[in-house]
């Protein structure tokens, strides 16, 4: 019985993106989104140790794959959404395995919890569609632990393929004239139906010094997207490393750098408190 109502309100809530060539796969992925987010967990793993006996946050956890992924693997996650729509799928996405998610109801900018109270906060593709990103940091460097952690990731504003419109080189072009393209190409967003941030426009999008400059406002950071390039020997693949010595040897790291905003055009930060 969960397995359909989940289907149908997942369907419900996102049949305005038919304009996606992949859109009967990407719906599907969302409706196992529990099976596809624990590749994230390994990720975590791979990085901070194992998450048992943690207490973690997922800042944004739209419909909850990540939060229930994580709690099937007795790991102790509370998930938080501005959209109560997301947190019913949530709800429901836990009962498929006979329990109960604990979620709530907030914003990033304001986190209903007390001071120094998770050991891990994480924010996936979610940091470009609040209101404040400095001021969600700030508030998760309030909530984390002495010594807690916490993991982002964030788009380049150069990103080749946007991955909200999935159209290539908008992001070359001045904003009005992206958005102008968008209509044109019939890929628009029911923007009033969204309590966070969809349009373009509103976007935060980053380079990935700037994205980092805020980040060490508040956190120390620790580990981030690009810190192979300046340590090639920790690169497996031996012709990726001989790239980068020699790219380094002849001063042309900042080529990598620029590279990597357009393509992946993803970042990734880990940072600590204290």
């Amino acid at each position: 019985m969960q397995d359909n109502e989940l289907r149908d309100m997942i369907i419900k809530k996102l049949k305005f993106m038919v304009w996606r060539k992949d859109f009967e796969r990407w719906i599907e992925n969302r409706i196992k989104q529990e099976i596809v987010q624990a590749k994230r967990i390994n990720a975590l793993e791979s990085i901070l140790g194992s998450l048992k006996n943690k207490l973690i946050l997922d800042l944004g956890c739209g419909m909850g794959g990540f939060v229930v992924a994580a709690n099937l693997r007795e790991i102790l996650t509370i998930g938080l959404d501005i959209d109560i729509e997301n947190l019913k799928i949530t709800r429901i996405r836990g009962l498929k395995y006979d329990f109960t998610p604990d979620i709530v109801l907030g914003i990033g900018e304001m986190l209903p919890f007390k001071d120094n109270c998770f050991d891990v906060i994480v924010m996936f593709d979610v940091i470009e569609h609040v209101n404040n990103p400095e001021l969600v940091i700030k508030d998760v460097s309030r909530t984390l632990k002495n010594n807690g952690y916490f993991y982002v990731n964030a788009i380049s504003r150069y990103i080749l393929k946007d991955p909200h419109y999935h159209l290539y080189f908008i992001n070359f072009l001045p904003r009005p004239l992206a958005e102008f393209y968008i209509k044109l190409r019939k890929h628009t967003k029911p923007y009033n139906k969204f309590l966070d941030k969809q349009k373009l426009s509103d976007l935060h999008y980053f380079t990935l010094e700037g994205f980092k400059k805020i980040i060490r406002n508040h956190l120390k950071i620790v580990k981030s997207t690009g810190d192979k390039i300046y340590k090639p020997e920790t690169i497996n693949n031996g012709t990726v490393r001989l790239i980068i010595k020699f790219l380094n040897k002849i001063r042309l790291t900042f080529l990598i750098f620029w590279l990597l905003h357009v393509y992946p055009g993803t970042f990734f930060v880990v940072a600590r408190k204290g």
